[in-house]
C-alpha cells in the first residue's frame, strides 16, 4: 500500500538482452519493445522482479513474452546465452557490465517500461531501530548528494 509506505527511488538500470556476439541482435545499439515480440527468452523464474518487469512491459506494448527457459540462477542465463544456439537471455545492464563474458553482448532494452528500479521502502506505521535509522539516513544522504544512481555507469561495457 503506497499510502502506508514512504518510497524513495535509489537506482535505475535498463534490462538487456544477453546474446552471443555473432547474433544479429548483437549488432543493435538498443532493443525496441517490438523486437521482443515472438522472441524466445531465457529468464529467471516467474516469481522474480526481472520476469514481472519484462512481462508487464510486453503486456503494456500489446503482447505476451515467450519464455523458452526459466532458470533459478542469473548466471545460468549467461551460460545458456553462451552455449545454447540462438539463446537470448535477459539480465540488467548493471550486472552485465560487471561480468566478464567476452563471447556475449548485453544490448539494452530502450523502452523505460523495461527498467529495473531499486527503491528504499519504509513503512510509515513502524518505528525503525537505531541501526536501521542510521542506514536509512546514510542511503538517503548519498542519494541526495549524488542523485538517483543510473546503472551501469556511463561508458561501462560487457
Amino acid at each position: 500500500d503506497v499510502c502506508s509506505s514512504d518510497l524513495q527511488l535509489l537506482a535505475v538500470s535498463p534490462h538487456a538482452l544477453i546474446v552471443a556476439r555473432d547474433s544479429p541482435l548483437a549488432r543493435k545499439e538498443q532493443i525496441a519493445a517490438e523486437d521482443l515480440r515472438g522472441l524466445p527468452l531465457v529468464l529467471l523464474r516467474n516469481t522474480t522482479k526481472t520476469y514481472s518487469v519484462i512481462r508487464s512491459g510486453c503486456q503494456m506494448r500489446g503482447f505476451e513474452p515467450i519464455v523458452d527457459t526459466f532458470v533459478d540462477n542469473i548466471l545460468t542465463v549467461y551460460d545458456l546465452a553462451q552455449t545454447k544456439r540462438n539463446a537470448v537471455g535477459v539480465s540488467t545492464m548493471a550486472l552485465a557490465s560487471r561480468l566478464n563474458r567476452p563471447r556475449l553482448k548485453a544490448v539494452p532494452l530502450a523502452d523505460p517500461v523495461f527498467h529495473w528500479c531499486l527503491h528504499f521502502i519504509r513503512r510509515k506505521d513502524r518505528e525503525l531501530s537505531a541501526p536501521a535509522r542510521l542506514f536509512e539516513q546514510a542511503v538517503l544522504d548519498r542519494r541526495e548528494a549524488q542523485g538517483v544512481l543510473r546503472l551501469p555507469a556511463p561508458g561501462a561495457s560487457v
